[in-house]
């Protein structure tokens, strides 16, 4: 095959060029083939592996870990604030109670000590005087509760009047309406079936008071005790012991001599065998009793 022996002229920096024709296209060939393989570079060069990408909503691990830590920081400070504090406190409360109890035993110790120096004279008014503490205690058959002396007389009258025996007894500035008493519960229930009769209401309940006895001589202790002794017996048995209370009455000093009329109106009502009488009778020797150690 001939080549094509035709020439052409072109600028080629600055100056007049002759070349062939053939030369030309093969030139322009080359450079076109350069330039294609110029660009298949740099879209080689520019394209990015699908496994390198990365968008906005994709994070790793440690950004979401460190992200919740920096949102619940504010609740971790707080419980280990309340913990710490916690601690303190507790720590503190304790030292205060070993504290108390280093004190209390202390105290018994040296109480204990002071009771075992007292003389055997003293000791049995000591033991006489523990006796005597325990509160006395009994079941009522209870008639009203009021606040005015008045109100409670005028109901008392009513009380008397259905052929009940009756008492008021001024108890925490209250005027208690009392008609008997029993030495336990069922005994107050079997009490308020006989006065049933009356139509009037009538409740039972539980009856506790205090003697007082601090101001007591060892004498005044010592008989105070047999006439407690005796007052819970006839109470349990709903009887009177006729020669415990006379032996009582000849015995009694002289802060006690009153209550020798209502242990003789005790005994006379006995003899009826009136189960309600006698409650209220050891009723009413209760409250003379207290009114005299409140002399």
């Amino acid at each position: 095959m001939k080549k094509d022996k035709r020439k052409i002229t072109v600028w080629k920096n600055g100056q007049q060029v002759k070349l062939s024709l053939h030369q030309s296209l093969s030139k322009e060939k080359a450079a076109a083939e350069k330039e294609k393989a110029a660009t298949l570079m740099d879209m080689e060069e520019d394209k990015v592996p699908p496994y390198k990408r990365f968008t906005k909503s994709e994070t790793s691990l440690l950004h979401v870990f460190t992200k919740k830590i920096t949102r619940i920081k504010p609740l971790i400070i707080a419980i280990a604030s309340a913990f710490i504090i916690g601690s303190l406190l507790g720590i503190t409360l304790l030292k205060m109670f070993v504290t108390i109890d280093e004190d209390r035993q202390a105290n018994g110790d040296a109480n204990n000590t002071s009771i075992a120096n007292v003389s055997d004279e003293d000791k049995g008014a000591v033991e006489d005087g523990e006796a005597s503490s325990e509160m006395l205690h009994a079941f009522v058959l209870q008639g009203g509760v009021f606040s005015e002396k008045g109100n409670a007389q005028t109901w008392q009258t009513k009380f008397k009047d259905a052929g009940l025996p009756s008492l008021l007894w001024k108890k925490d500035n209250q005027y208690f309406l009392l008609i008997s008493a029993a030495a336990s519960e069922n005994d107050a229930k079997q009490l308020k079936a006989e006065a049933a009769a009356s139509g009037l209401e009538i409740y039972v309940k539980e009856w506790k008071v205090n003697l007082d006895k601090d101001a007591l001589s060892k004498n005044e202790a010592a008989w105070l005790q047999k006439f407690v002794d005796t007052w819970q017996k006839a109470m349990e048995r709903r009887e009177v012991a006729e020669q415990q209370w006379k032996s009582i009455i000849k015995s009694a000093p002289d802060r006690f001599k009153e209550l020798t009329k209502p242990i003789n109106k005790l005994m006379i009502e006995a003899e009826n065998e009136n189960t309600l009488a006698v409650g209220s009778n050891l009723l009413s020797l209760w409250q003379e009793l207290t009114v005299a150690l409140a002399e």
